[in-house]
């Protein structure tokens, strides 16, 4: 735990908090407002221990974090702005908004599998009736010439 006077962080405190934000990253199905949560955690303690950081270095290494499905936004922010300049909170609305494009878009593909899954078994439950009634005809027949 960190203490509030500086001249008793010891060099363990330091090198678990500085272990602690170099192997931070966001977990697979992880919100944006999660992630954002336990990155600011890191930054607090880091800045607290006496560390500075640029508004560049913490929206890089917030882009570093963030799971290949961000690739794009990542694309388009750095394209159209100066990461030197974008506040933190700006970006983090900006993923928020992206995350709710990602789940529409992950939602949209879920249904139209589950539509083609629902399709395929209503086929194949149409070709089993139709096999009955093939059987039913043709035990019919059997019974009709067999008399």
């Amino acid at each position: 735990m960190l203490t509030t006077n500086l001249s008793e962080i010891g060099p363990d405190e330091l090198r678990t908090v500085s272990l602690n934000a170099k192997k931070f990253e966001m977990k697979e199905r992880e919100s944006i407002a999660d992630m954002h949560q336990r990155f600011n955690v890191i930054l607090n303690n880091l800045q607290y221990l006496g560390k500075k950081f640029s508004r560049e270095k913490i929206n890089g290494n917030i882009f570093e974090t963030l799971t290949n499905d961000y690739d794009g936004k990542i694309y388009a922010i750095t394209d159209a702005r100066d990461i030197r300049t974008i506040p933190l909170q700006e970006l983090i609305g900006s993923l928020k908004a992206e995350e709710e494009v990602i789940a529409y878009k992950k939602a949209k593909r879920k249904n139209k599998k589950y539509l083609a899954l629902v399709a395929a078994k209503a086929e194949r439950l149409i070709e089993m009736n139709e096999l009955v009634m093939l059987a039913k005809n043709f035990k019919k027949l059997l019974e009709k010439h067999g008399k």
